[in-house]
């Protein structure tokens, strides 16, 4: 347990900022001196000074707010009043922007309720949108659910400044998930997705709230909805077509293509979408805006990952390698191997590919495959996931293939899975081993579990003698 003292940072800053004052008016000492002697003594204290704000400003903040509240609340403001409440909701926003600190402080002093009433007041609303979001960036719980009408209303008429606002109070609270979702917002936004007078340049905003709506990132929730919100986009909104056609009109962009195959990722989450993807010519597009741009590492790392998931279907899995993915995956790969997250990626898309399937192991080493994985994978020797994936892809290939076995060992990768079994010890070691296994290669199995007269043991517990007759 932690012996430092919780409890709310605004009382800290105030004892913090008083210990300055006094530092600096009794003491005579310099700006710096005077916060590092307070730092040190909030210490001495057991107080958690993470959350302290050295920053002068964090002095000004109380009266700001207060201020700030008052011309919400003016039933009509005049040109100078109007321009002082501008001025108020910038400084509000830079402030909140400076990091989580000044964030949580502001979030204690009472912001956003003063925010919210500017909303609701309808002045001025980028501005004081744009101070919400920065307010809100890791902290989704000052979110009411109240508000969810005016995020809505907001996101109708200002979607470029409501859709920060919407991502920063969805990302990782569950709750304010499911009041959004169930007053409508999945049904918009697959809408405004859908329109083909949507801004392009709102597309990955809006591309990255549907993702979030599906997440499941709430630790203090022991069940969310994101499967069913993904179901819903699906069978209710046709979200997948809609993401095809998108994805078809973005071969020349990258970056959101790579958005698009994300938000396709969240949404297979079943058997027959990824079959409906698959039947609409999503893996015949993937695979073309692949070849396009062999060298983008987002879109890449993306496409990599939404074929693992759709090999998830076997009949799906067919699908992919008949359209040709075997040239493409060795290809890219091949690319970009030295970047981590497209070898992990690739690793795992070939594992799921493979996986009792030596038709397809055949085809992906037919196309060169086996070099380059070895390769891929001497080029990351500290990665445990990116070692730990490329041991099950190569197990997967050469279990059910033992005529691809000679060209892994010749390639030297039982040389780097004992390099990594050596390495990472227990974070691949099964891996590492099925991997040594289904090489031919030398290996000591561990049997984690025996039987000795009827009892289980994992060599832990002893079994007591038996008393000789």
């Amino acid at each position: 347990m932690s012996d430092k003292m919780t409890g709310d940072p605004s009382v800290f800053q105030d004892s913090f900022q008083m210990i300055v004052k006094q530092n600096i008016e009794d003491f005579e000492m310099e700006k710096d001196e005077a916060v590092a002697d307070a730092l040190e003594q909030l210490k001495a204290q057991g107080v958690d000074t993470r959350f302290i704000v050295t920053d002068e400003r964090a002095a000004s903040v109380p009266a700001q707010l207060s201020e700030l509240s008052a011309l919400a609340a003016e039933a009509e403001l005049s040109e100078p009043q109007l321009a002082r409440l501008e001025e108020l909701l910038e400084a509000v926003r830079q402030f909140c922007a400076a990091g989580l600190p000044e964030r949580v402080l502001t979030g204690r002093r009472g912001a956003y309720p003063a925010l919210r009433a500017c909303l609701r007041a309808g002045r001025p609303e980028a501005a004081a949108l744009r101070a919400l979001a920065a307010l809100q960036d890791g902290q989704p719980d000052l979110f009411a659910a109240d508000d969810c009408a005016l995020l809505l209303r907001l996101l109708d008429a200002r979607p470029a400044e409501t859709l920060p606002w919407a991502t920063a109070v969805t990302l990782r609270h569950e709750e304010n998930r499911q009041a959004l979702a169930e007053a409508g917002l999945l049904a918009r936004l697959a809408a405004r997705l859908a329109d083909p007078a949507a801004r392009r340049d709102q597309l990955p905003a809006l591309l990255t709230l549907l993702r979030q709506m599906t997440l499941d990132d709430d630790v203090r929730v022991p069940y969310g909805r994101a499967h069913q919100h993904a179901c819903q986009l699906v069978t209710e909104h046709a979200a997948l077509d809609t993401l095809l056609a998108l994805l078809k009109g973005a071969a020349e962009d990258a970056a959101l293509a790579a958005e698009v195959l994300h938000a396709a990722t969240k949404l297979c989450v079943r058997q027959e979408f990824c079959e409906q993807f698959a039947e609409s010519g999503g893996v015949e597009t993937m695979l073309d805006v692949m070849r396009a741009n062999p060298d983008k590492v987002s879109l890449v790392g993306r496409s990599f990952f939404l074929i693992r998931t759709l090999a998830g279907s076997d009949k799906v899995k067919g699908h992919i390698m008949k359209a040709g993915a075997a040239e493409t995956i060795v290809t890219t790969l091949d690319t970009l191997k030295t970047k981590t997250s497209v070898s992990e990626a690739a690793f795992a898309a070939i594992g799921a590919l493979t996986l009792r399937s030596e038709t397809n192991a055949a085809a992906l080493a037919q196309a060169g495959a086996v070099p380059v994985m070895v390769s891929a994978m001497e080029l990351h020797p500290t990665q445990p996931k990116t070692q730990k994936l490329a041991c099950m892809a190569i197990r997967n290939m050469a279990s059910r293939s033992p005529e691809l076995r000679p060209a892994f060992r010749e390639h030297g990768a039982e040389k780097l899975i004992n390099a990594a079994l050596q390495s990472h010890g227990p974070v691949l070691d099964a891996e590492a081993r099925a991997a040594l296994r289904d090489l031919d290669c030398k290996v000591t199995l561990k049997e984690e579990w025996t039987g000795h007269g009827g009892a289980l043991t994992t060599g832990l517990i002893k079994v007591p003698e038996q008393p000789s007759a």
